[in-house]
């Protein structure tokens, strides 16, 4: 009996150290906190873009016929004029003034008159009209009874062999033929555009 109760002592005895054994493994795998593993997302970083290239404008300086261009149309408020009708105008009428030139020096009323507009040949075939202009001529005592006498004693006598290179818009349609300066213009002509043609216009009493 005392070998049983000896033998019955060590299997309680091995008993219980294997039960507190096995509760201490689970309590230290109870308290170990679980690791779980994040994935870290880094902030994306901005794409790089090429760094902007600053363009810089530079004036291309006028040229001669720039200034003149806008010379011509300079006392237009509004105006369609261009450049490229500017220089087309402007070829046309120093071409009609070269060729007054010669119909002056050659004295050629008939082909005078076919360049002027029909206002004023209207005009100036009113004898008052040629009385009045002829008071305020130098030449005293000078008598225009036709516009033929106009053409001789006034209009010749003012306009042949002088130098006409540029042209001025009053408007659209009214051009000034002019001798240009440094420092001035000197009026020659007047152009009327007359059915798509320029005519030469003969300043009245009232416009002078």
């Amino acid at each position: 009996m005392k070998r049983f109760a000896f033998f019955s002592c060590i299997a309680v005895t091995i008993f219980c150290s294997a039960l507190f054994a096995g509760c201490e493994t689970l309590d230290n795998t109870e308290a170990t906190p679980t690791q779980t593993t994040q994935a870290v997302t880094r902030p994306s970083q901005p794409a790089q873009t090429a760094p902007k290239t600053t363009t810089t404008k530079t004036n291309t300086p006028k040229t001669e016929a720039d200034l003149e261009y806008e010379k011509s149309v300079g006392s237009l408020s509004t105006s369609s004029i261009s450049k490229e009708t500017f220089e087309e105008d402007k070829a046309i009428i120093l071409q009609k003034v070269e060729e007054l030139d010669a119909i002056m020096r050659q004295k050629n009323y008939k082909k005078w008159v076919t360049y002027l507009d029909d206002d004023s040949i209207k005009y100036w075939q009113n004898k008052s009209n040629l009385q009045n202009i002829a008071s305020k001529l130098p030449v005293k005592g000078l008598k225009l009874n036709t516009l033929e006498d106009y053409f001789n004693y006034v209009f010749i006598g003012s306009r042949v062999g002088r130098t006409v290179n540029q042209i001025r818009y009053i408007t659209d349609t009214q051009v000034n033929a002019v001798q240009a300066s440094a420092t001035r213009d000197v009026v020659y002509y007047t152009f009327y555009k007359v059915n798509g043609e320029w005519k030469v216009h003969l300043r009245t009493l009232e416009e002078m």
